[in-house]
């Protein structure tokens, strides 16, 4: 008897702990994706004002959308994940009550 519950105790015990360890992850990328998103927000802000305002007609206009291109991905897919996040705590909470 005492060995079995010894085991569904050691058991019980490593679920909560990936779970608190997968938590803190989670919590850490939000935090990533936070500031990622915070600091790309100004360079693509900036960049976009000056392709429209001095690259009018001129050959590196190309190059300046490519930049903008991969930027608003960045912030494309760091904003997606910054807008589910609290719906994606919000079900985890429901889950544990």
């Amino acid at each position: 008897m005492t060995k079995i519950f010894r085991q569904f105790m050691h058991k019980l015990s490593e679920k909560t702990l990936n779970k608190k360890v997968e938590e803190k992850i989670i919590k850490k990328m939000a935090i990533l994706f936070r500031k990622i998103h915070r600091y790309l927000t100004i360079p693509f802000v900036i960049l976009t004002l000056l392709v429209m305002v001095f690259t009018k007609d001129m050959l590196i206009n190309g190059l300046f959308f490519r930049l903008q291109r991969i930027f608003m991905l960045a912030l494309a897919f760091t904003g997606v994940y910054m807008f589910f996040y609290p719906y994606y705590i919000k079900i985890i909470k429901n889950r544990k009550s």
